[in-house]
């Protein structure tokens, strides 16, 4: 009986360390839509502390940008640069949601985009 509380004992003490790694692994999402000139779509996520990338392709030419806000609406990133691969890397203190702000900036032509955020 000794012997069994003692192998749970060590298997519970297991499962819980692999449950704390599993939630300090940062994982990454993807997103895409589309959008008319001059509009924008915002794409909310929440993330974990540590360094954070954006990555944005949009599969049509024209100017596409991203800005990317905390949840209190702060900016953190952003790439407004004439081209249609917008990116830009954030270091993130805490768990929190975060507002991906993707934008066509171009006035005449429509944007499909994927982007990642990792």
């Amino acid at each position: 009986m000794q012997r069994n509380i003692k192998n749970r004992a060590l298997a519970i003490a297991a499962f819980a360390t692999l449950a704390v790694a599993a939630i300090a692994v940062q994982s990454s999402a993807n997103f895409s839509g589309r959008l008319d000139p001059e509009s924008y779509r915002d794409h909310v996520y929440t993330v974990g502390p540590g360094l954070w990338d954006v990555d944005l392709t949009n599969q049509n030419p024209g100017d596409l940008d991203v800005k990317v806000y905390d949840e209190d609406g702060n900016l953190l990133c952003e790439d407004i640069l004439d081209d249609n691969l917008p990116m830009c890397t954030f270091r993130n203190r805490y768990r929190q949601e975060i507002t991906i702000r993707v934008i066509n900036a171009d006035d005449y032509r429509t944007a499909r985009y994927s982007g990642t955020v990792e």
